[in-house]
């Protein structure tokens, strides 16, 4: 009898306790959503059009189109890749850039180039000139100091 009275009694002890933990738990991820804003750097990229973008028309025969590949480097000058960073062309003159990775303290380049698509022909232009920025370092570490008492 002795032994289903502290069975119980731990049972019983093990349900609040589990309680209080998912509820402790609900308010963490409640506080941390609503107060642990985080910050996302990007980069937004803008530019001028290119003058061949005006002769481009989507109806003109055969259709052409037309648009902007961003390519953009993570460790300086001359790092950017071959392969497009957008997925798509861009048909906008403004690109947002969000790193994948954190690049923090490191320079981000990027340069642009102009394609268009005259039936099953693909051309681009050359490389824009290269832009680099960079990102803001690591924070620094805070000052201490204390008062014996």
């Amino acid at each position: 009898m002795r032994e289903r009275i502290r069975s119980s009694a731990f049972q019983g002890f093990a349900r609040v306790l589990g309680f209080w933990f998912l509820l402790i738990c609900v308010i963490c991820v409640i506080c941390g959503l609503v107060f642990g804003q985080t910050q996302t750097h990007g980069i937004t990229y803008s530019w001028t059009a290119s003058a061949s973008a005006a002769g481009c028309l989507s109806m003109s025969s055969p259709a052409c189109a037309g648009g902007y590949n961003i390519f953009v480097g993570t460790a300086g000058s001359g790092s950017e890749p071959t392969t497009p960073t957008n997925t798509a062309l861009i048909t906008a003159l403004t690109y947002n850039w969000t790193p994948t990775a954190s690049p923090l303290g490191e320079d981000v380049c990027a340069v642009l180039q102009y394609q268009e698509t005259i039936g099953s022909l693909v051309l681009a232009s050359a490389n824009s000139n290269e832009v680099c920025f960079s990102f803001p370092a690591t924070p620094g570490a805070p000052t201490l100091s204390g008062v014996p008492h």
